[in-house]
């Protein structure tokens, strides 16, 4: 009671978990606390506790690259030049018996150096034997969302019980019984499947086939498996550089399509991973990867003459701007990093580049209005007054 005579009402505080179905977090509750850090099984690559969605054509090796990372993983090294951490792993292979696994298996082993019985329990997968491996179900055309079947209960039980760190599905056309052209049902599948990665404490791969009209979109669904899921990469074979040039079906590419897990700049998203075909398994290309491993002074050179030549021909013929900022849109890097012909270079190389020719007087600073700018000796920009003599 109040000291004027008047009753003061208490309310009680407002549970948060009665207000709404899921879970709420204060800012407030952050205090003090550090967020944990992103764990992965291929750092860049395959994050722990999410599903990676990687999308690739029938016939690129979706199905070896994955079985090669398994056999990675069992024996602790590296994958493809990169770093693994060391896992148990389980796959269901719902397009290939298991005489062709049997036999991929061998040139993996041989590859590697290891024999089958160094893997104990590391890794085991279910192969295609006639029967439908259906994970996910819908209940009509029009529902919402899908459920899990029996037999994704009895992977989860076999994942938790063997602490699985990487559980491959291959593919969604086999364990999906949805409508991929509804968002929900994809989406719920999506979301279904990155909560039992957090749960289950590892990582998942899913892939699928592109449609062929890869005009429209590079995913299938109606890109909804690309607009649910986190983390998408894609597995294709490099373009031509020129029209005419055949179309190479012994090298590919895998690259980050979409997701934060990698930044921008990464040659995962920007140049992506190139591999071919070698002794009948999937390796890196060891021009690129001797690229990778630094720019030597000859290298360097061509570099800068290539870099000089671009920002002339910018000025000069198609009259651009070129701008000494690299978060600029107008920057170099922006311009050229989506082109085949700059193809193997990363946009520090680039970078290095620019200030190398800054530093040797042979690409100058100039002031157009209240925008700064860079052109070679022997050009100028477009409405860039004339000094005075």
């Amino acid at each position: 009671m109040a000291d004027d005579g008047n009753v003061v009402r208490q309310f009680p505080a407002p549970d948060r978990q009665r207000l709404f179905s899921t879970r709420v977090v204060r800012v407030s509750d952050l205090h003090d606390k550090e967020p944990a850090p992103t764990e992965y099984v291929v750092p860049g690559v395959i994050p722990d506790g999410l599903v990676t969605l990687v999308s690739g054509p029938s016939g690129v090796g979706k199905t070896m690259l994955f079985q090669q990372l398994m056999t990675a993983c069992a024996a602790e090294k590296p994958w493809l030049g990169r770093d693994v951490h060391g896992c148990r792993s389980f796959a269901i292979f719902s397009e290939d018996d298991g005489d062709k696994l049997h036999s991929r298996q061998i040139r993996i082993c041989e590859h590697y150096g290891i024999e089958p019985l160094d893997f104990e329990d590391k890794a085991a997968w279910i192969p295609d034997d006639d029967t439908d491996p259906i994970l996910f179900i819908a209940e009509s055309k029009w529902a919402s969302f899908v459920r899990p079947t029996n037999l994704w209960q009895q992977v989860a039980t076999y994942c938790r019980n063997n602490e699985i760190g990487l559980l491959i599905l291959d593919n969604v056309a086999t364990v999906y019984a949805g409508d991929e052209y509804n968002k929900h049902q994809v989406r719920s599948a999506i979301r279904f499947l990155n909560s039992e990665a957090r749960k289950l404490q590892l990582a998942i791969v899913l892939l699928l086939h592109p449609p062929k009209d890869r005009a429209k979109t590079y995913f299938a669904g109606s890109q909804q498996w690309e607009n649910s899921a986190r983390h998408v990469m894609s597995l294709d074979w490099p373009q031509p550089e020129r029209p005419e040039d055949p179309q190479r079906y012994d090298e590919m590419t895998l690259r980050v399509r979409n997701g934060n897990y990698v930044p921008q700049d990464d040659a995962m998203k920007t140049d992506g991973l190139p591999m071919c075909w070698e002794r009948g398994i999937i390796v890196r290309r060891e021009l690129e990867l001797t690229r990778r491993l630094g720019l030597g002074q000859l290298d360097k050179l061509e570099l800068d003459g290539r870099v000089l030549s671009a920002i002339r021909y910018i000025v000069d013929r198609e009259r651009g701007r070129v701008s000494p900022d690299p978060r600029s849109p107008n920057s170099l890097w922006s311009r050229v990093n989506r082109s085949p012909k700059w193809r193997g270079y990363k946009r520090h190389e680039i970078e290095a580049s620019v200030e190398r020719l800054r530093d040797g007087g042979k690409l100058v600073d100039v002031a157009l209005g209240e925008v700064w700018l860079i052109r070679p000796t022997d050009c100028r920009y477009l409405g860039e007054p004339v000094p005075a003599e």
